[in-house]
């Protein structure tokens, strides 16, 4: 497998701070419950050529970890880019929904990569970066970072949808 490239180098976000609470970010954002999947945004540079750093602590009390092989409990793939997806959808919000009306779905996901694993006990950085936006749909790159090791990496595309 191709070494990937990070898209936000990590090492000039200020990583013990919130900019955006999980609190504001699900002002923004539908997802509610065992679905919030973000827990704090930590760098929004909104525009075309912005990027955006979030992150998920993951816990050993998630819904997933006692059947999601028990033993050896492994975030499944597809929270893993639900998580990255709720990134994108808040800065595709922020950037182009700003009544509220309408939220960012998912249209596809392609060239998904998983390159590591992610457990209980560890903070899975996220970062995305939009490829294209329109006020109807957008296609961002995604990727997702544990103690400094990429461990996937996809192009999470999205339309926005009615609330």
């Amino acid at each position: 497998m191709p070494q990937a490239t990070p898209l936000v180098d990590l090492s000039r976000v200020d990583l013990s701070r919130d900019v955006i609470s999980k609190d504001k970010i699900y002002e923004v954002l539908p997802h509610r419950h065992e679905m919030a999947l973000l827990d704090g945004i930590l760098a929004f540079e909104p525009g075309e050529s912005g990027f955006a750093v979030g992150y998920h602590d993951v816990r050993d009390d998630e819904f997933w970890v006692r059947g999601h092989i028990p033993g050896r409990p492994l975030m499944p793939g597809v929270l893993i880019v639900e998580s990255a997806g709720q990134l994108c959808g808040y800065f595709f919000e922020r950037v182009m929904l700003a009544s509220g009306e309408r939220f960012f779905g998912f249209a596809g996901l392609e060239a998904v990569r998983f390159r590591g694993v992610v457990v209980p006990g560890k903070r899975l950085y996220l970062a995305c970066r939009p490829q294209k936006m329109r006020t109807t749909s957008g296609v961002f790159d995604a990727q997702g970072t544990i103690d400094g090791e990429i461990v996937f990496d996809c192009v999470v595309k999205g339309m926005a949808i009615p609330k």
